[in-house]
């Protein structure tokens, strides 16, 4: 999932795709190797990376909050990866995830939200300024679109999003980065 401090760029450590057919079938992909090239073992014959999640642990001990670095008792690892899909009637209407370490649940959180409660389109969703806050770091983190004097200089996840409306599909790839939609008939 890379480090909080990750660029536009970002390190390449966390993917998401939104896929979605004419018969009804979506999928929402996440993947992380958790830092850039990830444990840097690759598995012979395969050609990828093992991820390094191994130092991403919760604490147990109210004295040591910010120590995440090792598996101990009442430990679990933690995650940020929420691939999701909204369904309506039983059928999928939104596909949708991201990368971007951290930020990942508020920008999932506020691009559902977008979407449900103030109805927007997905696209309007999707690039309505993002913030966000972290046990990391002691400041709110606002995205551009904000007032000036409120935003720090940070980047949010690219999110990859199928919204499925009548009968149509409508991808959506995050202009924060390198995403894009790709549909095939």
């Amino acid at each position: 999932e890379g480090s909080s401090s990750e660029s536009v760029e970002g390190s390449g450590s966390t993917t998401h795709i939104s896929v979605a057919d004419a018969d009804g079938n979506a999928v929402s992909l996440t993947q992380t190797i958790s830092d850039a090239w990830g444990s840097r073992v690759f598995v012979p014959g395969f050609g990828f990376p093992l991820n390094n999640e191994y130092q991403n642990f919760t604490t147990y001990d109210p004295e040591q909050p910010d120590n995440l670095d090792y598996a101990a008792p009442y430990r679990r690892p933690r995650t940020e990866l929420c691939p999701t899909i909204i369904s309506k009637d039983g059928a999928p209407v939104w596909v949708l995830g991201t990368h971007g370490s951290t930020r990942i649940p508020t920008t999932i959180l506020e691009t559902v939200v977008n979407l449900i409660d103030f109805d927007m389109d997905l696209y309007t969703a999707i690039v309505t300024p993002k913030f966000c806050s972290s046990t990391h770091y002691s400041q709110l983190r606002l995205e551009d679109g904000f007032p000036e004097e409120t935003v720090l200089d940070w980047y949010f996840g690219g999110v990859a999003a199928v919204h499925l409306l009548d009968g149509y599909m409508i991808g959506v790839g995050a202009p924060r980065d390198d995403g894009s939609a790709v549909g095939v008939k």
